[in-house]
């Protein structure tokens, strides 16, 4: 299991899961792995069910940049048709090795297939809008601490699974929750003038208007938790609602599943009543303790 240094001044939100319990506790078992998800929690799935092929994704390592970094099945399995810059770096891999790219490609298929499989049998519930699996096989970190955030609107929930495919460790940090960041910065955030703001508008601003600048202060002043996610090891967490920083990393597979939030298990915990909760409130007053001892944001 992942080794995990814990700050002191976060909550600790792991939650290790073994998935041999699946055989004897059945839907027990499914329906306590997606409350801790839709509760926040970063699961540490034991003994996962996947069967990666590890030595063909190992062959394949791409150049950093934001034309290789986030890869859908389609770009490698069709790269022709979609990304002529995988293409040239595919046959710089596999060159006249046509069995070891059908192989690859082979890999690629099965794992998705593997990764749609466990989030249909799992979040039974959900009602699946969109299936999006990201592949990673580019140098990744140090980045920021940061929520992810996209450019969409709709209303939907997602379902990450996370898979390190690497030989070395995946390290992350993860930091505070979404809605205590927002009720601690709720002035310095400026959400006042958010109300109504779809949550992934509250995520960038939060981003960029509160994270980049605290991270401005010394670094061991930021709370984190260090995680290091060792070869093979998957994970699942709400990338919105909790904070991280891919330190350092190289391969991974990560499901991006658009979701109705209508279907979850509790609609109430999605990120877009999260957010419209949060903002809702002032944030806690200045006399007030908040147990994560959280510092200012540096002017």
């Amino acid at each position: 299991m992942p080794a995990i240094t814990l700050d002191p001044r976060l909550p600790d939100f792991f939650v290790e899961l073994d998935w041999r319990e699946r055989k004897r506790l059945g839907q027990v078992f499914d329906d306590n792995l997606v409350r801790h998800y839709e509760a926040g929690d970063v699961i540490l799935l034991k003994n996962p069910p996947f069967r990666i092929a590890s030595d063909v994704f190992r062959r394949v390592s791409f150049p950093p940049g934001v034309d290789y970094k986030k890869l859908h099945a389609r770009s490698l399995t069709r790269p022709k048709l979609y990304k002529p810059k995988v293409v040239k770096f595919l046959y710089g891999v596999f060159g006249a090795d046509v069995v070891g790219y059908l192989r690859f490609r082979r890999a690629v298929r099965d794992l998705t297939a593997q990764l749609t499989e466990f989030c249909h049998q799992v979040f039974r519930t959900y009602r699946f809008l969109q299936h999006d699996v990201n592949w990673r096989f580019t140098p990744t970190g140090p980045e920021p601490l940061h929520f992810d955030h996209l450019r969409s609107k709709d209303d939907r929930q997602y379902v990450r699974v996370f898979l390190n495919l690497d030989e070395t460790p995946r390290i992350w940090r993860v930091g505070p929750h979404l809605e205590e960041m927002m009720e601690r910065f709720y002035d310095e955030a400026g959400l006042a003038d958010m109300q109504g703001a779809h949550a992934n508008e509250v995520c960038y601003r939060m981003t960029y208007q509160i994270l980049e600048r605290w991270q401005e202060v010394a670094d061991g002043s930021v709370p984190r938790h260090h995680v290091e996610f060792q070869p093979g090891e998957v994970w699942l967490c709400e990338s919105r609602i909790n904070s991280h920083e891919i330190y350092s990393g190289k391969r991974a597979a990560i499901t991006h599943f658009h979701a109705d939030p209508q279907s979850m298990l509790n609609p109430e915990l999605s990120v877009g009543n999260r957010v419209a909760r949060a903002l809702a409130r002032r944030r806690l007053p200045a006399n007030a303790s908040p147990q994560s001892g959280l510092p200012p944001v540096a002017a």
